[in-house]
């Protein structure tokens, strides 16, 4: 009867240690699936291909992992007191290392949402396409703007100005040359100050022809100049967001760094409770745990692989974010030359489009003119 009853719990305690088994397996393959999407972000790779490759490569290597992080709890099973060994394997095998699991993914989702700059999923090639460069925080030349009335400049006396309104500058009235002393005078004088002449009809239409003439002329010229100011403030910008991508390209070391160090100080208290507190519990016949020790050096390998999964996709993600704002750039500049190619070879051509410095200084050309 005494026989029977040792193989019934025999058997019993094999299927619980086989159920064992497979419930350390599937929590380490839940906890290693959720690492690999979520906190990895799906496949760093483009391709179809390489995309099927990669995934069939990381559920391997998961399951793998899975299975020799079961065999780890297995063998600190074996090694501790079967009384409170389930507890201990709960307690210490899995509990922590979820805990620096959590940790791990914070870390690297603060990697993508901040550092990397993944919260627009948009490319920046496309929300460059869809800005046109003349949308800038300044108004726009096209539109036209209101222009309060100013005073008659030909008129000597004006009336009084109230303290509510604001003054505003007198323009400068239209002007004419001359044509016997070559002197400057108003466009509606029909005799010149300087000299007496009087101007006939032909003359004051020609004269009146050549100011309007004068005044588009000017006023296409602010408007392109206004035009090519703010291709260069779009451009400027430009270089702005690449040089903010490449001062974040090793921005992710660490967050990766401290959710890595959380994975082996996590391992580290297991080593620890393992040395100090199993021969607590354990009887005096138990075989010491410090055999059992040696199947942490695969939980830390788990993390480093971990880790050096998550550096990989942040980094070639950081790689994607500063190569998408240089392809934005490029579109840009070669937008600006195909617009204005007179002016663009004039300054120096792209390649001065290119230069941020150059870019600067051609701004501040501008704003002086």
């Amino acid at each position: 009867m005494q026989a029977n009853q040792t193989s019934l719990l025999s058997k019993l305690r094999g299927n619980y240690t086989l159920l064992l088994f497979l419930t350390c397996t599937l929590l380490w393959s839940i906890l290693f699936l959720l690492l690999m999407v979520l906190g990895a972000g799906g496949s760093p790779l483009e391709s179809g291909h390489d995309s099927v490759l990669y995934f069939i490569g990381s559920f391997a290597a998961l399951f793998v992992t899975a299975a020799l992080l079961s065999g780890l709890s297995m063998g600190l099973y074996i090694f501790l007191n079967s009384r409170y060994g389930c507890y201990l394997i709960v307690g210490l095998g899995i509990i922590p290392p979820f805990i620096a699991a959590a940790f791990v993914w914070v870390a690297h989702w603060i990697t993508l949402t901040i550092y990397t700059g993944d919260k627009e999923s948009i490319p920046a090639v496309y929300r460059y396409i869809s800005e046109k460069p003349k949308e800038t925080t300044e108004q726009s030349p096209d539109v036209p703007q209101e222009k309060p009335d100013l005073p008659n400049p030909t008129s000597t006396i004006s009336a009084p100005i109230s303290h509510q309104q604001i003054a505003e500058p007198v323009t400068q009235s239209p002007q004419k040359t001359c044509p016997k002393c070559a002197e400057n005078i108003r466009l509606e004088a029909l005799v010149c100050r300087y000299c007496g002449h009087q101007f006939n009809e032909t003359e004051m239409a020609e004269a009146q022809k050549e100011s309007q003439a004068g005044i588009e002329r000017d006023k296409a010229n602010a408007d392109i100049r206004e035009k090519q100011k703010a291709i260069l403030i779009r451009i400027r910008d430009l270089h702005n967001h690449v040089a903010k991508a490449k001062s974040k390209a090793n921005a992710w070391v660490l967050p990766l760094l401290f959710g890595g160090g959380i994975g082996v100080f996590a391992c580290t208290i297991v080593a620890i409770a393992l040395v100090f507190i199993v021969p607590m519990v354990g009887g005096p016949s138990e075989p010491t745990a410090i055999p059992g020790l040696s199947g942490l050096a695969i939980l830390i390998i788990a993390w480093i692989g971990t880790t050096s999964l998550f550096r990989h996709n942040a980094k070639k993600k950081s790689g994607i974010l500063v190569e998408d704002e240089e392809d934005t750039l490029n579109a840009a500049v070669v937008e600006a030359a195909k617009s204005y190619p007179d002016w663009v070879g004039g300054i120096g051509g792209t390649q001065a489009l290119l230069d941020a410095q150059k870019v600067n200084s051609l701004l501040l050309n501008i704003n002086i003119k």
